[in-house]
C-alpha cells in the first residue's frame, strides 16, 4: 500500500522535506479552498515546501451548496497549484443534490484539465445513493477510520484522522492506496480558460437551476422594494395628515 496524507491550516506547520524523508508518504492533498469565499491561509505555505522536497500533492475543495456550480469551481482553480496528484473535491455535508455536484465537477475537470478526485465517506453515500456512479468515472477517496475497509467503492482509502508522521504541527488525516497511478498526473501549463469553454460542458439542468434560481432571488428582492414603496406612501399619508392636524403648509412639489 502506498500512504499519504491530506493536511489543512489545523496541522498549522509542515516540512515538506521531513514529510518526505520520513519514508511514511508518497502524495498528499492539502486543504486550498471552501465555498466562494474561504481560502485557506497556509495552503501556498504548503505547497512550496512540498515542492522544495519535490513530494507530490494536490489541492482539495470543501464542497458547499452555494453560488453557481462555475463560480465555485472557479474560486477553486483560481487559488490552488497542482503538484502532481489530482484536485480533490471534498463532499461530506448537507444540502447536496446531483445536478450541483454533476456541474460543479464538470466545471472543475475542465478547468484542471483532469478528472478530480471525489472525497467522502461510508454513511454520506448510504444517504445519497446516487454518488455510487462516480465511482469507474473519477478516484474516489472514501474516509473509514477502521481497521476494515469502507463499505463502499475506493481507490483510496482515509483509514486515520490521526497519522503519525514527522514534519507536521500536528497529526493530519491519514490515505493509502494500492493504485498510486490512478491519482498522479503529469503536469501540465495552466490553460487559459473563460467561462464560455466550461458553461459548454454542464449540464442544461444544471444551468436552468442556476437561472430559476437567480430569478427566484430577483422576486424576492424585487417583493422587498415593492414593501418599502408601500411603505413610503403610507409614511407620506401621515405626515401630510400630521402636517394639516398642525396647520403646518405642505410645500408644493413645483
Amino acid at each position: 500500500m502506498h500512504k499519504g496524507f491530506d493536511a489543512s491550516h489545523y496541522q498549522r506547520t509542515l516540512n515538506g522535506m521531513t514529510v518526505k524523508n520520513s519514508g511514511l508518504s508518497e502524495f498528499g492533498w492539502i486543504k486550498s479552498t471552501e465555498a466562494l469565499t474561504y481560502q485557506d491561509p497556509t495552503f501556498y505555505v504548503f505547497a512550496n515546501s512540498l515542492e522544495a522536497a519535490g513530494h507530490p500533492y494536490g489541492p482539495y475543495h470543501f464542497y458547499r451548496e452555494v453560488g453557481g456550480s462555475f463560480d465555485q469551481a472557479k474560486f477553486w482553480f483560481d487559488h490552488s497549484r497542482v503538484g502532481g496528484v489530482v484536485p480533490m473535491l471534498d463532499v461530506e455535508v448537507d444540502p447536496v443534490t446531483e445536478a450541483h455536484l454533476d456541474a460543479v465537477l464538470t466545471a472543475s475537470d475542465h478547468l484542471f484539465g483532469v478528472k478530480v478526485a471525489l472525497y467522502t465517506f461510508d454513511g454520506f453515500v448510504d444517504s445519497h445513493k446516487w454518488m455510487k456512479k462516480y465511482h469507474g468515472q473519477r478516484p474516489i477517496v472514501m474516509a473509514r477510520y477502521s481497521t476494515n475497509p469502507p463499505r463502499n467503492a475506493w481507490d483510496v482509502w482515509q483509514f486515520t484522522d490521526n497519522y503519525v508522521i514527522p514534519g507536521m504541527g500536528s497529526h493530519p488525516d491519514g490515505d493509502q492506496t494500492d493504485n498510486l497511478s490512478s491519482i498522479l498526473i503529469k503536469l501540465k501549463p495552466t490553460p487559459d480558460v473563460v467561462q464560455g469553454d466550461v458553461m459548454a460542458a454542464i449540464s442544461t439542468d444544471q444551468i436552468v437551476a442556476d437561472i430559476q434560481n437567480s430569478k427566484e432571488q430577483l422576486d424576492v428582492l424585487t417583493y422587498q422594494v415593492d414593501n418599502i414603496q408601500k411603505a413610503v406612501h403610507v409614511m407620506e399619508k401621515l405626515l401630510v395628515s400630521w402636517a394639516q392636524t398642525n396647520n403646518i403648509p405642505i410645500p408644493s412639489e413645483d
